[in-house]
């Protein structure tokens, strides 16, 4: 069992991180290293849109003190802002702005793990070993600020959290035509337990776990782009902080910052999906349907994995002839179909459903290793999938069919 989200004493402070006196001066020296820097960089970059039209954004800003002996990195982006603290030896302090691209393929290529980095002016010179580059530093005073408070919400394990973003994410829309409450996932932690939620309008995912409590219940609304950023930038070993202010959420572990706007707009109503029953089910063992699935994914798309044709469920009760059976043709004409054993089922008459084969696809893919339940009534409603995964996480998948 896992603590619940009550705030601790630790957290029941606003402030997001300390901060410093940096001098805004485009005096700077420190002396890194390369395995430091390196992975912070990374993922800096992730943060900036490549066709982002506003030069500044193309930048990070470097913040040196001599007070915490740390270098601070921010970049920041439309959706999202990340800031890193990494140890350094600073010799000078200073704030400024170097092109953060640039900045990550030199620091890449360096021919030695230590470096110094010194700016004079509006010049950025990097020394290792026999190399010495030269990059534009810019002046950091318009470059966009971060709150350094924010009412908290609370703690989550980083395995727990990390763990239902990779198991629901993919189920989240990538282009929802103007419906952008759709572009992201819905985050509810209560007294109920932590349930996380993704839909496109056409499939829908949900997984929860009913360990993790907050005697308040409350709903966030976040960017597809920020919880795989979430993914990325923070570790499952430790817990994650969370906060908000009015129009921001703000996620916290170690030296990383990671700020994300909350999207606006309605977000579906799920609860008649999530807990409506079904007729007729069947269970089948998870590398059972995987297998199957793969098999018929690879007749079900083109030769180079796209433009998914249609998988099908077919159905009939009592073990007759081909009882339980899936099915796929591609656009072309190409077709497959293979026979499965259930290890139990319920069903009261023959069915044939049909799917958009890659949302089956995509979701095989990040089924976990236990027993997987299909519920049905008819070939013209909803189709939910659900499992029970031994270290608390229930998942439940919901489909809608293809009308032929």
């Amino acid at each position: 069992m896992l603590d619940s989200l009550e705030l601790s004493e630790s957290a029941s402070s606003s402030e997001l991180f300390v901060m410093d006196d940096a001098p805004v001066s485009n005096r700077v020296s420190v002396h890194l290293t390369r395995a430091a820097l390196r992975p912070e960089l990374e993922l800096l970059t992730e943060v900036i849109e490549p066709r982002n039209a506003i030069a500044s954004q193309q930048n990070l800003m470097l913040e040196a003190f001599t007070s915490s002996a740390r270098i601070r990195l921010r970049a920041v982006g439309r959706l999202n802002t990340l800031q890193c603290d990494i140890l350094a030896d600073v010799q000078r302090t200073g704030t400024l702005c170097l092109p953060a691209r640039r900045l990550a393929e030199i620091v890449r290529h360096l021919p030695d793990d230590k470096f110094t980095l010194t700016v004079e002016g509006e010049q950025a010179t990097i020394k290792s070993g026999k190399s010495r580059c030269k990059l534009n530093a810019t002046d950091a005073k318009d470059f966009p600020e971060l709150r350094a408070s924010a009412e908290p919400i609370g703690y989550l394990p980083g395995a727990v959290l990390l763990t239902m973003i990779r198991l629901a994410l993919f189920a989240a829309a990538r282009n929802a035509e103007g419906r952008f409450a759709l572009e992201g996932a819905q985050l509810t932690i209560g007294p109920d337990g932590a349930r996380l939620i993704a839909t496109d309008g056409h499939r829908l995912m949900c997984i929860t776990r009913r360990d993790l409590t907050r005697d308040e219940a409350v709903t966030l609304l976040i960017p597809r782009h920020s919880l795989h950023l979430v993914g990325k930038v923070f570790a499952p070993e430790n817990d994650i902080l969370f906060s908000r202010d009015e129009h921001r959420l703000f996620w916290r572990q170690g030296g990383r910052l990671l700020s994300s706007v909350q999207l606006e707009g309605q977000y579906p109503d799920c609860e008649a999906l999530l807990t409506q029953e079904f007729a007729n089910t069947l269970t089948v063992e998870s590398h059972v349907f995987r297998a199957v699935i793969q098999r018929m994914s690879v007749l079900g798309s083109d030769s180079n994995g796209g433009d998914f044709g249609h998988i099908k469920f077919h159905f009939t009760p009592n073990g007759e002839a081909a009882g339980y059976e899936m099915q796929c043709r591609d656009p072309q004409g190409s077709e497959g179909r293979e026979q499965f054993e259930p290890t139990s089922a319920a069903a009261e008459q023959a069915v044939t459903i049909s799917f958009n084969g890659r949302f089956l696809a995509e979701f095989a893919k990040t089924m976990p290793d236990v027993p997987v339940t299909i519920g049905y009534n008819d070939d013209r409603n909803s189709v939910a999938l659900w499992m029970t995964v031994e270290d608390g996480y229930e998942m439940r998948y919901i489909v809608m069919p293809c009308i032929d």
